[in-house]
């Protein structure tokens, strides 16, 4: 269960008494301490924008008994419903029975197949077991609670727990405010829900809303809902906020796939009770002893009225709150009735009149008898001394009856009513004394001393940007006498002031070019700079004016574009990117075009010694033009989008001169496109419009990119996926253009210069990749026409409907995997044999080394997963130095691999990233039965920067290593380029986290956690692998053709790429390391 503190913790010491000082318990305020419990941790915001998951760190999950270096502990718990595993000495056994169920969900993920009922009937039982335990209630401010999935974030501190903002408005809370965790064993799978969408979301939404968003949110998910709580679904290029308004069985369950989803009724309107706005304990302040005696008086006899029950004494029913105007007396009430959970009737008192006869009695009594209905309530009467003067003074009829009225209300309450009246006035005198008896106790909430206009001021000024001139505590000794009203006016009147100010202010000062602000020249585009120069440096003559001038301005204009970017990202969300990372346009924009320039170098060296022909030359130049040209239209999108939505002025001069050098570079890339082809000039607009296609397609991929998986990736880390992409389907579509051209017109004018040798290893890999990224398009379409002709409202109905989804994806994966590939892969290639069987025949031409290699990458794996479960279970390392070891892991694995049989890795790589992508592809779709334990599985061995949308760390990993081994495959002077990504990721990085986590001390950053050591310990080990490397290649033949210097200096710029950069290193520091080698 999840439960929250009210009172922050910087106010919980303010005002403390002189007794407290001085050693002895102040017992007035001792309902205001904080019982001192484990299980309260501090609000933060999530990075996974998910309703039904928060995160921890695991060190505060094995201390809250959530799980034991993973979510052992819970499991088990889950085991005590049914009688098993009562005692807590079996921890042996709860360790290793989570990791039988891990092993043998991964044997179910490829074998359902084959056992068919008996595999779904484990994978249920398995996904119970797991739903039940992570479950737990959270409980926030106001009494209020929630029920969520709890996940382990290795970034998430310690005393912190990360939710996203449905999550805080369920339980009412606040950034920074205090909640408690519990388990929730007992949490059930639900038999019925009732789902209604708030009216205010849905105005202009037609269809059907459980098809368009509730199925897709609920679908194999096992997400926990609770009664009462609201929760946004997106979809339909719309969001909707729905609330679930009953659940069977119980308050709270899991919404399961058998579970039956009411969604029949009108739209709920939004009550104001749901605000995120409403007052709590700690929006009150400088009030502290008032407050002890106020819960003493009224939170005691609500919420706790046996204590008086036991002793013989009889509740309090109402306390009299008196003080100047402005005080405070109705906020302390308002949050004193939030806080308690209480029904607030408020009163004032001028609207109790009425000019019929009887008719203010009336209100009163109704008042009362609606307070009585609702109990536990609080009856909040304000400027009571309005209608209730005192009887002797008044001349009035009406106000003496309402004063009688009111002695025979409250004479007339129950003490186990449980209703308390409250009145507030700014003149106690004025009240009748026989209706002052009535009330038990007489507060004062006069003028705050000196020590509580700081704790008000802390209050009002707690979500402002301070500036660090400001010193509340001489504000608060210049402003005695202020009530909280005033207070709070002055803090209002001081913002409205100073944004008038800042707006009349240029962001950057032209006068001052020696300081450049930290925020346009930050250490990662500091090292992009760097690195495009050293490229620059290294070209021959030849290629700098025509491809590394044009070069230099797409790097100059993409870092201005990043800069205004994240100026306007800042006040508005433009994309919905990842968070906690910048937006990484210059290294988006430069990685590849910078990556193919190097390799562009390598090749002249090839060509001066004849050992490359001048197609291969030809055809890399053009793949070069076509991603300097995607960096160009997607960098005119982005200043389109920013143009459109922040005017230019002044201030925008970043884009200003983005737009500059975009143009220029463009002009540069015409003439040298101009310059250097011999060809007619309709050949030259093919040429030229082949390239802009790069360009288009990618803006329109980039768009469908952010928009289907919304913040998993950064601008940068999406332009270099889409142009990536792009550029591997150029290919694919040039190769079958050139085949098409020979067959059908038997020209030689596009083959005679973009012809370029193919191994049959690439093409198979090519085939089944593209064929996997392009499969999910026809089944989406084939399952949406299937779904229109179908019905799906009962629940044995949506059975069935999964099953024959299941039927449709595993056919039409069939039929595009082995029959529509193959195919493509034998018109554009020529295969002797079909290329399954020639996958075969490659694989058993030499049985002994590739069977041996495949027998020495399961037993590591199985040997390594099997230490790093022991490490995880016998000491408390944490998950971000666990994942280091899947690094190692790379380097035993591929190393040997390189060096004995490279081809055979290549195949090898593009069968694990196949692999992948059919795992994504079912659990991003969910496909029945395997979607689910698939999810499951996978999210085992996820980081902070994957999300329940797209998992991205095995890819990039995989990727990371396996790119330069194939960008390497054909000419290549330089070897150490294949082991870039290995050396780099497995060594370089590895070594930086470990050391820089368990010895770093200097930071490169204030905000960032990169050290300084380990930094140089990524440096020194990749250097001496290095070393390492060559003495072992040279044994085998190799020569070195490499200067000691560049070695250092490549190694070096990737070792600060990675301690700068918030972008995803696993995919941008292996091309750096390679395109740095290359030269």
């Amino acid at each position: 269960m999840l439960s929250s503190d009210s009172t922050k913790s910087p106010m919980s010491h303010q005002g403390e008494s002189s007794d407290s000082k001085s050693g002895k318990k102040d017992f007035s305020t001792a309902i205001l301490e904080r019982k001192k419990l484990p299980k309260r941790l501090v609000v933060d915001e999530a990075v996974n924008d998910d309703n039904s998951v928060v995160a921890m760190h695991p060190q505060t999950m094995e201390k809250l008994q959530l799980f034991r270096g993973d979510t052992i502990l819970i499991i088990v718990t889950s085991l005590n419903l049914f009688g098993g595993l009562q005692s807590s000495s079996q921890t042996w056994f709860k360790t290793d029975f989570y990791c039988f169920w891990t092993c043998l969900v991964s044997i179910l993920v490829f074998c359902a197949g084959l056992f068919g009922h008996c595999a779904v009937l484990l994978c249920d039982v398995f996904m119970g077991l797991v739903v039940c335990d992570v479950c737990f209630v959270v409980q926030g401010k106001k009494r209020k609670d929630t029920i969520c999935i709890a996940l382990a974030d290795d970034n998430c501190e310690v005393p912190k727990i990360r939710m996203n903002k449905v999550v805080r408005s369920n339980l009412r809370v606040r950034l920074g405010d205090v909640v408690s965790v519990h388990q929730c064993p007992d949490v059930k799978y639900g038999k019925r829900v009732h789902i209604l969408p708030i009216d205010d979301t849905v105005e202009g939404v037609t269809g059907n809303l459980f098809d368009a968003y509730l199925k897709p949110y609920f679908l194999e998910a096992y997400r926990p809902v609770r009664k009462g709580d609201l929760f946004l679904v997106q979809g339909g290029m719309r969001s909707v906020e729905f609330k679930v308004i009953e659940t069977d069985p119980g308050e709270y369950c899991v919404v399961a796939p058998d579970t039956e989803i009411f969604c029949e009724g009108e739209p709920v309107k939004r009550e104001d009770e749901e605000r995120l706005d409403e007052v709590g304990y700690d929006d009150v302040g400088g009030v502290r002893k008032q407050m002890a005696q106020i819960r003493e008086l009224v939170e005691l006899p609500l919420r706790h009225p046996q204590l008086f029950k036991s002793i013989g004494v009889k509740p309090p029913k109402g306390i009299l709150l008196y003080g100047p105007p402005g005080s405070g007396k109705t906020l302390i009430a308002r949050a004193v009735a939030n806080e308690t959970g209480a029904f607030f009737f408020c009163i004032s008192g001028p609207e109790i009149m009425s000019k019929l006869a009887g008719g203010s009695e009336s209100n009163l009594r109704k008042a009362f008898e609606e307070a009585e209905k609702n109990a536990p309530s609080i009856i909040f009467i304000d400027e009571i001394d309005s209608i209730a003067p005192k009887r002797e003074k008044t001349n009035g009829e009406v106000e003496r009856r309402i004063v009688s009225q009111l002695l025979t209300l409250m004479d007339g309450l129950k003490s186990h009513a449980h209703v308390i009246v409250i009145g507030a006035t700014n003149h106690p005198n004025s009240i009748d004394p026989a209706l002052r008896r009535f009330f038990d106790r007489e507060i004062d909430i006069g003028v705050p001393d000196e020590v509580s206009p700081l704790e008000v001021l802390r209050i009002h000024t707690k979500n402002m940007k301070l500036s660090d001139e400001v010193d509340l505590e001489r504000i608060s000794k210049d402003t005695h006498g202020y009530v909280g009203a005033d207070l709070a006016a002055l803090c209002t009147e001081a913002a409205h002031t100073e944004r008038v100010v800042k707006d009349k202010v240029l962001v950057f000062n032209f006068t001052d070019v020696g300081k450049l602000p930290p925020h346009v020249l930050n250490g990662e585009r500091a090292v992009v700079l760097f690195f495009i120069a050293h490229i620059l440096f290294s070209l021959p003559f030849s290629l700098l004016l025509s491809h590394g001038v044009p070069l230099s301005f797409l790097a100059l204009a993409a870092s201005f574009i990043e800069i205004s970017y994240d100026a306007a990202a800042s006040s508005s969300s433009l994309f919905r990117t990842r968070r906690g990372a910048s937006s990484g346009i210059l290294l988006g924009a430069v990685t590849l075009p910078a990556l193919l320039l190097s390799k562009l170098t390598q090749l002249s060296r090839g060509f001066s010694l004849a050992q490359v022909n001048l197609q291969e030359i030809h055809y890399t130049t053009l793949q070069y033009w076509a991603t300097s040209a995607t960096s160009f239209v997607v960098l005119v999108f982005l200043s389109f989008v920013l143009s459109h939505r922040t005017p230019l002025s002044r201030k925008d001069w970043g884009l200003g001169f983005g737009l500059c050098f975009l143009f220029l570079q463009a002009s540069l890339c015409f003439l040298a496109l101009v310059s250097t082809s011999s060809q007619s000039g309709l050949q030259l607009a093919c040429k030229l419009s082949w390239v802009l296609g790069h360009g288009l397609a990618a803006v329109m991929l980039i768009q469908h990119f952010l928009g289907t998986f919304p913040s998993c990736a950064s601008i940068g880390e999406a332009l270099l996926a889409t142009a990536g992409i792009v550029l591997y389907f150029g290919d694919m579509l040039l190769l079958t253009v050139m085949r098409l051209y020979g067959l059908l017109m038997s020209s030689d004018l596009v083959t005679a210069e973009y012809e370029t040798s193919r191994s049959e290893i690439g093409i198979i890999i090519q085939g089944v990749l593209l064929g996997l990224l392009l499969y999910p398009i026809p089944f989406k379409y084939i399952l949406r026409v299937w779904e229109w002709s179908t019905n799906t409202a009962s629940a044995e109905s949506r059975r069935y409907s999964e099953i024959r989804r299941s039927v449709i994806f595993i056919s039409l994966f069939v039929l595009v995997m082995v029959g529509i590939v193959p195919l493509w892969m034998q018109f554009v290639h020529e295969f002797h044999l079909h290329p399954i069987l020639w996958v075969l025949s490659f694989v058993l031409s030499d049985p002994f080394k590739r069977l041996s290699l495949c027998i020495y990458w399961v037993c590591v794996i199985c040997l390594s997963v099997l230490y790093v479960y022991d490490i995880s279970k016998n000491s408390r390392v944490e998950r971000i130095l666990l994942r280091k070891y899947y690094h190692l892991l790379a380097v035993l694995m591929f190393v040997p691999a390189l060096i004995l049989q490279p081809e055979f890795l290549d195949l090898g790589f593009g069968a694990a990233l196949a692999i992948f992508l059919t795992l994504e592809i079912i659990r991003i779709w969910r496909i029945w039965p395997l979607g689910q334990p698939i999810h499951q599985f996978m999210n085992a061995f996820t980081d902070h920067r994957d999300s329940d949308f797209l998992i991205v760390s095995h890819f990039s990993l995989l990727l990371g290593c396996a790119l330069p081994i194939w960008l390497s495959s054909g000419y290549n002077d330089r070897p150490l380029a294949p082991f870039a990504g290995i050396l780099s990721l497995g060594i370089g990085d590895t070594m930086a986290s470990l050391i820089g986590h368990k010895y770093g001390v200097l930071r490169w950053s204030k905000t960032g956690k990169k050290t300084i050591e380990g930094t140089a310990a990524g440096i020194m080990s990749v250097l001496a692998s290095c070393w390492l490397l060559l003495l072992l290649l040279a044994s085998s033949g190799y020569i070195f053709t490499q200067h000691w210097f560049s070695l250092l200096l490549s190694v070096t710029v990737s070792g600060l790429l990675e301690a700068y950069t918030a972008q995803l290193d696993n995919a941008f520091i292996p091309l750096f390391f390679y395109s740095l080698l290359c030269l």
